[in-house]
């Protein structure tokens, strides 16, 4: 992946120091859906957790927040994100020592909503844990305005044209398969004339499209695609596909069965509701019992966070894609309204759904 940094770093920093006044630098990071924001925000608690050189000499403790699976009041939602039950050290006291040591804080926020019931804006702003460096994910555009200033920003340009093969043979690595099978892929990668190849930058499409090809098998497939909206949905034609060998039915062409077909509407329709009601998790019960159908858990929609028993979209752009894909199925009037009201045309949140 490519990362841009808009100020240059010390040979021995990851992340700049902290300025003056004892005040933390807050970071931002920019990226699109499925860029690797989530995947960058764990790869540096990860590291810094395993490796004892990984500016260790500037923080002592690292936090990665998942704000779609934290739920309630902040201090005891990242209490108990981080600790069991019965601790020895109670919330207060945990909260006290950050306070305390704030300056040795890296505070990792990822898909933080500005809307969120849970507010970090007096961390953002440096009214509390002063000290504290916060890295903090966001989609271009989301960030309102006057919330807050970063001190620095960072852009997540994912993956360049030669990583975008190199993805496609990890994936096959990864899979055990055989790298013959996939040279079609590996070709078509290569070819600046593919309508979609530029898309592909996009890690999570680029994933999805070795997806599609995986268990479709039809290379000339993924060559007509000239859209992320033409991609997305062969992904879900591939992903019904998957489901329905694993439950041996047998499907000729795209005439699933109809309780399939229900599932993938009702899937399209929690999409929406979701994406109205601003909720960024839920529990497998909730799912069940919003959908009434236990086969939209199966079409690897939804990310498993075990920690927190909760679940999410698994990208974001998923989510919209389907949430737009039940907007259009709408009637016309109902669709106008709906785009009308929610102002989905002006708000930058909406703006990956207007697209597709």
């Amino acid at each position: 992946m490519i990362f841009v940094f808009r100020q240059k770093l010390g040979p021995r920093d990851l992340l700049p120091s902290n300025g003056s006044h004892g005040r933390g630098n807050k970071i931002v990071i920019e990226g699109d859906s499925g860029s690797g924001k989530s995947m960058l925000c764990s790869w540096l608690a990860y590291t810094w957790a395993t490796q004892e050189n990984f500016f260790r000499h500037s923080f002592q403790h690292v936090i990665y927040l998942n704000m779609a699976t934290l739920t309630g009041n902040l201090e005891t939602a990242v209490y108990k994100s981080l600790f069991s039950d019965n601790f020895k050290i109670s919330i207060n006291e945990f909260w006290k020592m950050l306070e305390k040591k704030s300056e040795k804080v890296l505070l990792v926020i990822d898909e933080y909503d500005f809307d969120s019931s849970i507010d970090l804006g007096d961390i953002l702003n440096g009214t509390r844990l002063k000290g504290c460096t916060v890295l903090l994910t966001a989609r271009p555009g989301t960030i309102p305005q006057n919330s807050f200033v970063p001190d620095t920003k960072w852009f997540n340009l994912g993956f360049s044209d030669a990583n975008i093969k190199r993805c496609f043979r990890t994936c096959v690595s990864l899979c055990d398969l055989d790298n013959d099978e996939f040279e079609k892929l590996h070709h078509l990668a290569g070819r600046d004339a593919w309508t979609l190849r530029p898309h592909l930058a996009n890690p999570m499409l680029a994933t999805m499209a070795f997806a599609v090809y995986n268990v479709l098998r039809k290379g000339t497939m993924l060559r007509e695609m000239k859209t992320p909206c033409d991609l997305l949905q062969k992904y879900g034609v591939a992903m019904a596909t998957l489901y329905c060998r694993k439950q041996r039915i047998d499907v000729i062409g795209t005439e699933f069965p109809d309780d399939v077909i229900s599932a993938i509407d009702q899937l399209d329709s929690f999409a929406f509701e979701c994406m109205m009601g601003n909720r960024k998790s839920f529990t497998s019960t909730e799912v069940l019992e919003e959908t009434g159908s236990d086969i939209v858990l199966q079409f690897g929609a939804f990310t498993n966070y075990p920690s927190s028993q909760r679940l999410k979209f698994s990208c974001g752009i998923s989510m919209d894609f389907l949430a737009a894909r039940h907007i259009a199925d709408m009637p016309f009037e109902e669709l106008e309204s709906t785009v009308m009201r929610n102002k989905m045309v002006k708000l930058p949140k909406y703006s990956q759904v207007s697209t597709f």
